[in-house]
């Protein structure tokens, strides 16, 4: 089923835009990593804002999207929101990284998941290097980095 084009301004797009945002955000911030954010601070403490800033900071999203996670958690209320979305007290900090940090191409369960693939033939090497968009060098190099035994036969 394809989607339904959508051009121009309308304000049902308006909707689809806050389902697509609430959707990411369930990705980006599962419960399960929220947890531990939900109760510890209060919305009306002075630190809240140095708080909200450096906890979006540690699961690398912005701090306004963590913000509205908190609204619809009901942890802040949306008034309150509003108000300090209309400032700039919060760093736009999303996914920006120490100068020394680099990200690992990929996760230790991917590639695990993805050495028993490959020593079970259930997929090609040089489909996998396509797929990720990667040479079978970079491949090996990035199982050694996470001390998986490589499947690849170079």
């Amino acid at each position: 089923m394809p989607p339904e084009h959508i051009d121009g301004s309308n304000p049902k797009n308006k909707r689809v835009e806050q389902l697509a945002d609430n959707f990411a955000s369930g990705i980006l911030m599962p419960s399960y990593v929220m947890q531990r954010y939900y109760g510890k601070i209060r919305y009306d403490d002075d630190q809240f804002i140095d708080w909200l800033n450096e906890s979006a900071s540690e699961i690398k999203v912005s701090s306004a999207a963590f913000l509205w996670r908190l609204v619809n958690h009901q942890e802040v209320p949306r008034s309150f929101a509003k108000e300090i979305m209309g400032t700039d007290w919060l760093s736009f900090n999303g996914g920006r990284l120490k100068d020394e940090e680099t990200p690992e191409l990929f996760s230790s369960k991917f590639l695990s998941v993805l050495a028993r693939a490959l020593q079970k033939a259930l997929i090609s090497e040089r489909r996998v290097s396509t797929l990720l968009d990667v040479s079978l060098d970079e491949l090996e190099i990035t199982f050694q980095k996470h001390d998986i035994e490589s499947p690849l036969v170079l």
